[in-house]
């Protein structure tokens, strides 16, 4: 299988982060942990206000 993230560069000569193609989306390593690290830290929170008694 081919690495379809490895030549992707967007118009500015950046390494895109994610590529859609064919119905599919590819994204990088680095975009994933950033998206559920800041997933992580938003449940974390309401987890917090939410034991608190300042929602729900």
């Amino acid at each position: 299988m081919e690495n379809r993230m490895e030549n992707a560069t967007g118009s500015d000569g950046k390494e895109k982060e994610i590529i859609c193609e064919n119905g599919r989306i590819y994204y990088r390593g680095n975009t994933e942990r950033r998206v559920y690290f800041v997933l992580t830290i938003i449940m974390l929170v309401l987890g917090i206000l939410y034991k608190t008694g300042m929602i729900g």
